[in-house]
């Protein structure tokens, strides 16, 4: 089963470099979540939610498509029901599934429920040791927690910690970064940055003026990489990041090419990017290469005037390995070679 997910995937990738399909849908089955956080974009309260057949109906929308990745975003997808069945029907299609949750109601038995539904990727959000006025994001920070991460990996689950950096965090996220490292996790750190609709950042966004802030935490970002920690964003996206404070445009998401993904609501529609919670009249059964062509020059469009505004980690990222791919495969491949990292105790 594993060898069809991934020849699927492969061949997803393949086929979009010549054809205008889609590699990757993200299912966002609910816009609901059991937190509050406040830097946070994808919440809302609509009561609506994606019915199992209906994402059954999507999954085989999907194999059309000639897609070879399904992902599962919110709100928080593990407080829908279907979840675990959700799973266990990707593995059915031969379609790699990836869940990106706040760990609130991950513990050892709904992994090993996750496993045993053929569950390939897990991201586990987490940003603070304890809950504040930002955000409650820490329930898998503690090592006995992030231990339980670690063991995941026996059921065939790869597992990386998702987090993000904002004014009071800075030794948080050090101790995190270090903790991760023992247990041989994956982590990636991006900046909290103003809500798109809202005229002024709140005061736990890093501003032009906060470089004395920036600077440290930059400096040992970038040390840990260069040390061979997991850390997955690129350097690159760590010095440019007074560049985007500045007011600087100089780069381009990535979303409208040909790693971009398709955002399907709870209703089924297109969403055009998971920081706005838009709804297009298009919906994902409607689909056709056609369609999708028109879609990203649509979100092109928005690109143009979003994009000073945003500095999304996994954007930047898609953006930056696009323009430097070879230097990028060459520098992974060698770090491969190069990589000692300490077991976990």
């Amino acid at each position: 089963m594993r060898l069809r997910k991934i020849t699927r995937l492969g061949l997803a990738a393949a086929r979009n470099s010549a054809s205008w399909t889609a590699p990757f849908v993200r299912f966002i089955p609910t816009d609901r979540c059991n937190l509050d956080c406040a830097y946070c974009f994808q919440k809302s309260d609509d009561p609506r939610e994606m019915t199992l057949n209906e994402l059954e109906s999507y999954l085989v929308k999907a194999r059309s498509l000639g897609i070879g990745l399904a992902s599962f975003l919110g709100g928080e997808p593990l407080t829908w029901g279907p979840i675990v069945d959700a799973v266990a029907a990707c593995t059915r299609h031969g379609i790699f599934s990836d869940i990106t949750t706040n760990g609130t109601l991950l513990d050892e038995a709904m992994l090993q429920r996750l496993g045993q539904a053929g569950l390939d990727l897990l991201n586990v959000s987490v940003d603070v040791l304890r809950a504040g006025p930002v955000t409650a994001k820490g329930a898998l920070f503690r090592a006995d927690r992030l231990r339980l991460l670690a063991d995941a990996r026996k059921l065939g689950i790869r597992v990386r910690i998702n987090s993000v950096l904002f004014k009071d965090n800075s030794e948080e996220i050090r101790e995190l970064v270090e903790i991760t490292n023992r247990y041989r996790i994956p982590i990636s750190v991006g900046f909290v940055v103003p809500h798109l609709d809202r005229d002024n950042p709140p005061d736990f966004c890093f501003t032009a003026s906060d470089r004395d802030l920036l600077d440290p935490m930059i400096a040992f970002l970038e040390d840990r990489k260069a040390r061979g920690y997991r850390i997955i964003d690129t350097r690159d996206y760590f010095r440019n990041v007074h560049r985007f404070l500045d007011g600087e445009r100089f780069w381009e998401c990535n979303y409208q090419r040909r790693f971009g993904w398709l955002n399907v609501t709870p209703s089924g529609h297109i969403r055009s990017c998971t920081k706005k919670m838009d709804e297009l009249p298009v919906h994902f059964l409607d689909l056709t290469p056609t369609t999708i062509r028109a879609l990203r020059r649509q979100f092109a469009e928005g690109i143009a005037t979003c994009n000073v505004d945003c500095y999304s980690n996994c954007a930047y990222n898609g953006y930056y390995f696009f323009r430097n791919m070879p230097a990028s495969i060459w520098r992974y491949l060698t770090g491969l070679s190069r990589r000692h990292l300490p077991k976990h105790a």
